[in-house]
């Protein structure tokens, strides 16, 4: 099962959101690294930038996420 990581800030999240997606901040993601570990993510934000920004982050500490 896929987890849906919403990138965008809390304010954004709060605002409109995917049902079912859970809120980590683009700069936040260093802090859950070790529970982001062996899941299947799926990155989102409005733009993709700051999602392809944090894909990047995730790839650096070995976890893979689209």
């Amino acid at each position: 099962m896929k987890i849906i990581v919403d990138v965008r800030t809390r304010e954004e999240f709060v605002k409109q959101h995917i049902k079912g997606a859970i809120n980590i901040p683009l700069y936040d993601i260093p802090f859950y690294i070790d529970f982001l570990r062996n899941k299947d993510i799926l990155l989102y934000c409005d733009t993709e930038r700051r999602a392809e920004i944090a894909r990047k982050k995730l790839e650096g500490e070995g976890i893979e996420a689209e």
